[in-house]
């Protein structure tokens, strides 16, 4: 499991995911992989909405697939 300080990134990214080079990413809204270019990317309509490089990780027995996480809910609200 990746760890994500959601605090140190704008509120309007929702979503992390590593790609399969360990690059961490933020995204605006939930996105899709490519199985083809070991990456995350927005689909229509949302495919202008640019992702947040965050840093790199090491995912030594992690599935690049595996990573994408929401961010989660403030704990004053309902979820």
């Amino acid at each position: 499991m990746i760890q994500i300080n959601w605090d140190a990134i704008p509120e309007v990214y929702n979503w992390a995911a590593a790609d399969a080079g360990g690059q961490l990413w933020a995204y605006q809204k939930e996105p899709r992989y490519s199985e083809t270019c070991g990456q995350w990317y927005m689909p229509p309509p949302d495919i202008k909405m640019m992702p947040l490089l965050l840093r790199e990780i090491d995912l030594t027995g992690i599935d690049w697939r595996e990573t994408l996480t929401r961010r989660p809910a403030a704990k004053n609200e309902k979820p």
